[in-house]
């Protein structure tokens, strides 16, 4: 979508640089975390294990002499982080019913045309019994720009889609991105900012998602 060439250079021509990319690692390695955090709720012990799968997939990749290099992304603040999660959602069984963890989706989008992707986690809602889809995002920054661009989102859609294709439309409410900024404490003066958490709610009705079936048809 942002540019042709490098579509066709990476996808098609198979090029790329043999090296390991820390935001997918890093982002891989979370998302274990949370898929055993969110499976956990009620376990005391959901951040040290989720920890213990992050450190695991980090280590396929990058050795402890790398850490240095991951700033906020190394095991010191991913371990931090993860207890503060789990500190903050504490509830989320109360508020929500989890209904599936890291599923695949398949839907269809016109004839003989299908688009898929994987869900990290589908919940409903206790208060109004809706549906939402939740994603893991990591960031160093909650930025303007951060926040504003899960509206327009094709991914975000692609998994609303599916939900579309399988419950009732009124059953179906949108997705949350459930954010994790990343960043270590620094105490200057008095003051520290270290990790946050958020989540975003983007809602999708049906009006919506016909939108995105067009732009997702002309992508294809």
């Amino acid at each position: 979508m942002s540019c042709p060439r490098e579509y066709f250079f990476r996808y098609l021509l198979g090029w790329a640089v043999p090296t390991d990319s820390i935001p997918l690692v890093v982002g891989t390695a979370w998302h274990l975390a949370m898929e055993h955090i969110s499976e956990n709720v009620n376990s005391p012990t959901r951040a040290a294990k989720g920890f213990d799968l992050f450190l695991t997939e980090l280590r396929k990749h990058f050795p402890p002499a790398f850490d240095a290099h991951l700033g906020p992304k190394g095991p010191g603040n991913i371990q931090l982080a993860l207890k503060q999660y789990a500190e903050r959602y504490a509830s989320d069984n109360v508020e929500w019913e989890t209904l599936h963890i890291e599923i695949p989706a398949t839907a269809t989008i016109g004839p003989e045309r299908a688009i898929s992707g994987r869900m990290d986690l589908v919940r409903r809602s206790r208060q109004d019994g809706m549906l939402r889809v939740f994603d893991h995002k990591t960031a160093s920054q909650d930025g303007f720009g951060w926040r504003n661009q899960w509206t327009l989102s094709l991914q975000l859609g692609t998994y609303i889609h599916a939900l579309y294709c399988v419950y009732e439309p009124g059953e179906v409410w949108g997705a949350i991105i459930d954010g994790a900024i990343l960043r270590q404490a620094k105490s200057e003066r008095g003051t520290s900012k270290g990790n946050e958490f958020t989540r975003l709610e983007v809602r999708r009705t049906p009006d919506q998602q016909a939108a995105w079936l067009s732009d997702v048809n002309m992508w294809w």
